[in-house]
């Protein structure tokens, strides 16, 4: 029996691409279905955003994954001594004030960061 990998935040399958390669079986979540020209999730993918996830859904899994979209920092990375300069200033805040006003960043194409409605 292989070993079952749970993929949250999946896109197009970096981490699941690796795990099938090694033998899991990989189950895939994610808020909707990434599609890059012929590319597509290559495994099962389960559409549902990650704040209504139960732990029962994960009760046979052997592995977890997560790595939540970083869109603040992306398209920050060039030139890298302004995303360093960001972080620092984000980090040397004691207020939290930094931090929210990242929280609430426009977003590539007008979209919202789903990953922190409440």
């Amino acid at each position: 029996m292989k070993p079952l990998a749970i993929d949250l935040f999946c896109g197009l399958g970096g981490w699941t691409e690796g795990l099938l390669a090694e033998g899991w079986d990989v189950i895939g979540f994610d808020i909707e279905q990434h599609v890059y020209g012929e590319e597509r999730y290559p495994a099962q993918l389960v559409l549902q955003d990650v704040l209504t996830l139960r732990g029962h859904q994960f009760r046979n899994a052997d592995l977890i994954v997560a790595s939540p979209p970083c869109q603040e920092y992306s398209y920050m990375a060039m030139p890298w001594s302004k995303a360093k300069a960001k972080a620092a200033a984000i980090r040397a805040d004691t207020t939290g004030a930094a931090l929210a006003r990242l929280r609430h960043a426009p977003h590539p194409a007008g979209t919202s960061p789903w990953w922190w409605r409440t």
